[in-house]
């Protein structure tokens, strides 16, 4: 079980250990890194009460058979109840943090935040699926968890943004700072559930998700590059494709060191049949 847990947990570490990494120049305390990846982990209880709430405001979905009642799920009980969780976590976190005080420092508090949420879901994923770990494993770290760190990095860009009142637009990218998450929260949650429905061709829904991710993964470099420059802080184009080189290695080898972790896991997962 604790080679399950933390077969879990790691894709979420690797990722904050990653956003850590490229705030080199002034990084942030660990103990706040890890207080927001605790706070992130609340942020599923405080998403629990949400969807509670939109169950008693009637925005419930119970026929989950069409297109519009998965979108209808999509939205209302995985989107906005999840990124709102955590945008009240991160606003906890951060409202009188005295270490916030660059612009990039937005994104690295909201990527902790949510893979503290990621993390605490995977775990649930594993364990409801403890019959198929090597597919649970491999579907959410390379698709869900790295989509809650897309999200994230979204939700900390807009969140500086609208704390510095950047050229005077504070309630714009205040607002940016749910909503744009949530869209492509939603996005992302509405092609996988009508894929459920059997009524688009799997080869369709899955290139449509990975198109998806590409998209959102080139997004996220660029507002991760756009804050650093507000910092003052330019990487020249040697030292991207140098940086771009390195990461696609460090991933590579933490991927084939992570299939060989799910495997023993399901191994050590799977009860001992005697004779």
């Amino acid at each position: 079980m604790g080679m399950v847990f933390f077969s879990a947990i790691l894709p979420a570490f690797v990722l904050l250990y990653y956003i850590y990494k490229r705030d080199s120049y002034m990084p942030e305390p660990k103990s706040q890194l890890l207080k927001g990846f605790v706070f992130g982990a609340v942020s599923v209880f405080v998403d629990v009460v949400l969807i509670g709430i939109m169950s008693v405001l009637g925005l419930s979905v119970t026929d989950e058979s069409t297109v519009a009642s998965k979108l209808g799920t999509a939205f209302f009980l995985a989107a906005i109840p999840e990124e709102s969780s955590k945008l009240i976590m991160l606003w906890l976190l951060l409202r009188k943090n005295k270490y916030f005080d660059e612009h990039s420092d937005g994104i690295v508090y909201a990527v902790s935040v949510g893979m503290g949420f990621a993390a605490l879901e995977n775990v649930t994923y594993f364990l409801n699926g403890m019959g198929n770990i090597m597919a649970t494993g491999i579907g959410r770290s390379l698709f869900a968890v790295p989509a809650h760190f897309f999200f994230a990095v979204t939700m900390g860009y807009f969140y500086s943004l609208a704390k510095s009142d950047y050229k005077g637009r504070r309630s714009f990218y205040s607002c940016c700072t749910l909503l744009c998450p949530i869209l492509l929260h939603g996005l992302y949650d509405s092609i996988l559930m009508v894929g459920d429905l059997n009524i688009v061709p799997e080869l369709i829904i899955t290139v449509a998700v990975l198109v998806l991710m590409i998209i959102m993964a080139k997004a996220s470099g660029k507002r991760i590059r756009r804050l650093f420059e507000l910092d003052d802080i330019i990487f020249t184009d040697d030292e991207l494709i140098i940086e771009r080189r390195q990461t696609t290695k460090w991933f590579m080898m933490f991927f084939v060191a992570y299939i060989l972790l799910l495997f023993f896991a399901a191994l050590s997962a799977t009860p001992m049949v005697t004779t």
